[in-house]
């Protein structure tokens, strides 16, 4: 209802990340302390996720979920996640993530640069550099 309500449930432990599945609202990925974790019923309940070294998520549109792990890898899942092909690297561990169009994405990497990718995913060019060296 385009946030007019809300459902409370407690939270699967620490959460770094979110996603949510663009075709089916109540299909939720969360980064946690426990590890990946992956609710079907909108976060009422939580169970661990298929892809075990995913710690940030990208869910744009359609089918296409992004997965990154801890090294900045990304993989591509086109089945909510139960299999995921490398597809590039940032380059670095990936803090946050936005995609303003289909295949334009950025990622804020731990070493404070803000990485673009225009072509899905699997070149990255340095936009901006947050801190010095």
């Amino acid at each position: 209802d385009n946030g007019r309500t809300w459902t409370s449930h407690p939270a699967p432990g620490l959460v770094a990340d979110l996603a949510a599945d663009p075709g089916d609202l109540d299909r939720v990925l969360a980064s946690t302390d426990r590890g990946p974790l992956i609710s079907t019923n909108a976060g009422a309940d939580w169970r661990p996720f298929a892809q075990r070294a995913a710690d940030r998520f990208l869910w744009p549109a359609g089918t296409a979920l992004y997965l990154f792990d801890g090294s900045g890898n990304v993989r591509l899942s086109r089945d909510a996640g139960e299999t995921a092909s490398l597809v590039g690297t940032v380059g670095a561990p990936v803090v946050a993530l936005t995609a303003p169009g289909r295949d334009d994405l950025y990622a804020v990497t731990r070493d404070g640069r803000i990485r673009r990718s225009r072509d899905g995913w699997r070149t990255w060019a340095t936009e901006l550099r947050l801190v010095g060296d």
